[in-house]
């Protein structure tokens, strides 16, 4: 049996859980929204029990291996359940992208509070990069080691632009810019 990406499952149930709201408190859809709130209770304090008894075990290797599983990893943040701080987990991701990223160009965590992320890059020298290409890459990193993350701010980035010149005349200015 092949599981979904945990995004994709989450995307899922929040798609299911939006058309139960647009279904009204009456019959099916009340009893549908309970069962959902039921379920989550129930694998929530699962994970929970799983977590205490990794944290008491002899065996400090399990609690590594089950935060560094990206299905179980989403599912303690999801409760609140996940050992390692968002900053934590932001850090090693961000530690994880650098060894593939161009030369010269760094990355560091300045904040990450209330869902909200902020990223310094910087790109000194590393004029060939291209900054939607690393904002793409940076941001899924972020996102998969703390999904409650919901916005990231990049600093020192900026959108790639293309150049358009007509011979011998550049393009006016737009008014949307």
């Amino acid at each position: 049996m092949s599981v979904d990406d945990p995004v994709l499952i989450a995307a899922r149930i929040d798609t299911a859980l939006a058309s139960l709201e647009k279904s009204g408190e009456t019959g099916s859809g009340q009893e549908a929204r309970e069962l959902a709130r039921s379920i989550m209770a129930l694998y929530g304090e699962g994970l929970s029990r799983v977590i205490e008894i990794a944290r008491v075990s002899s065996d400090a290797p399990v609690l590594e291996r089950l935060v560094g599983d990206p299905l179980i990893a989403s599912l303690l943040a999801l409760h609140g359940l996940h050992p390692e701080s968002v900053e934590e987990r932001v850090q090693r991701a961000l530690a994880a992208m650098r060894p593939a990223l161009p030369a010269g160009v760094d990355v560091n965590l300045v904040s990450a509070v209330d869902g909200h992320a902020v990223v310094h890059v910087g790109c000194p020298g590393a004029a060939s990069v291209r900054h939607g290409d690393l904002r793409r890459a940076l941001t899924r990193a972020i996102q998969e080691a703390a999904p409650e993350i919901e916005s990231i701010r990049f600093d020192g980035l900026h959108d790639d632009l293309i150049q358009i010149m007509r011979p011998g005349k550049p393009l006016a200015a737009s008014p949307l810019a």
